[in-house]
């Protein structure tokens, strides 16, 4: 599966422009020991760029690294597949560019 993300951020106050680009790639597999279970590894990469402010020029930095999030399923009935779930992930970026230096993350999903 291919997720992408994207949001841009523009501040009249400061003058301050801001802009973030995610990119995963990955599968998804459903574990033998748990069938509302899924195991998504994936590769990962982010670019940003933003500056104090726009006349001045902005700062850019880019980062890719392995992610794998764990998702389970649940509130399901005998009429109804399973409608909410709680997903744990972990990512870890290697800095790309001269001014990051490696760094690991950790996510918590709950959707009901």
């Amino acid at each position: 599966y291919a997720k992408p993300y994207g949001e841009v951020i523009y501040s009249s106050r400061h003058n301050d422009f801001t802009s973030f680009c995610e990119l995963g790639l990955g599968r998804t597999f459903p574990p033998s020991f748990d069938k509302n279970c899924l195991l998504m590894p994936t590769l990962r990469t982010n670019w940003s760029y933003g500056g104090e402010d726009i006349s001045k020029g902005g700062r850019w930095s880019m980062e890719a690294g392995p992610a794998l999030s764990v998702r389970k399923w649940f509130n399901e009935d005998r009429w109804h597949s399973p409608r909410s779930y709680v997903e744990l992930g972990v990512q870890y970026y290697i800095g790309l560019s001269h001014e990051l230096d490696d760094a690991v993350g950790f996510n918590l999903t709950f959707s009901f």
